[in-house]
């Protein structure tokens, strides 16, 4: 497989989101089972929407026990905002 640069994808998030004057009002979700699973994040604008933490937190927190948030990132973590940690789900 192709090793990702985690470095070099945390320098583009930034550079491409965080440092313009007005960015993109976007949000981006994502679902890490690489190394560490059961997280799922959050990136961007809406990250700090505290209505939309809880509702997901919710629905999350229903995957199973011990699910948590985090705003601290770990650093191949770097870009994104939020985390919630020991989320169970499957495609089926």
């Amino acid at each position: 497989g192709t090793k990702v640069d985690h470095a070099a994808s945390a320098k583009y998030m930034v550079d491409f989101r965080r440092e313009k004057a007005e960015p993109f009002q976007t949000l981006i979700m994502g679902i890490k089972d690489q190394n560490l699973t059961g997280k799922v994040y959050l990136s961007g604008p809406g990250a700090s929407d505290e209505k939309l933490r809880e509702s997901l937190g919710q629905a999350l927190a229903k995957t199973g026990s011990g699910v948590r948030l985090s705003t601290s990132m770990d650093e191949y973590d770097a870009m994104w905002d939020v985390a919630w940690h020991n989320t169970k789900m499957t495609s089926g």
